[in-house]
């Protein structure tokens, strides 16, 4: 004699709490609509990073012709077209209360500048993204290259034809 099954109350929740899990994993990770960078569809885009201050060690680890990641997620931000090194300053009080602008020793700000291919988001933020990363200006996250990781600003961007 076969035993016949009736829905209860706990299947009915354990089925519900399964379908906005699947939910759930699908808007937090894109699955659905999202886009990937293609680069005969994408967008040209320079943009512009600036990392401060880093010792030589990290000047010297940058080279034109690295790629570029976004540190938390490993995405590809783009290829370093060039480099650019000056002393980095600072704002300091002097001791009879003079503001002014001071050069940190032996520590340098490097300006980067990036070469990628973009899409247009028309997801929860509108713009321009790199991988999965939106390109905002004066965004400060973490970067990495092969030979290097490094904190920095994106002061700028200017997408190609």
């Amino acid at each position: 004699m076969k035993a016949k099954h009736r829905f209860n109350g706990f299947d009915v929740f354990l089925i519900v709490v399964l379908v906005a899990l699947v939910v759930g994993l699908v808007v937090k990770f894109g699955v659905l609509g999202s886009k990937t960078v293609d680069e005969k569809n994408g967008t040209p885009v320079t943009y512009t990073l600036v990392v401060t201050p880093v010792r030589t060690l990290t000047v010297d680890q940058l080279q034109v012709g690295d790629t570029l990641y976004y540190e938390s997620t490993d995405t590809e931000m783009g290829v370093i077209t060039d480099i650019q090194v000056e002393p980095a300053t600072t704002t300091v009080t002097t001791s009879d209360g003079e503001v002014i602008q001071a050069t940190y020793e032996d520590r340098y700000e490097v300006t980067l500048t990036i070469s990628a291919t973009c899409l247009e988001s028309d997801g929860v933020t509108s713009g321009y993204q790199v991988g999965d990363i939106t390109l905002l200006a004066n965004r400060s996250d973490s970067y990495h290259t092969k030979y290097s990781s490094f904190s920095g600003t994106m002061i700028s961007y200017e997408l190609g034809e």
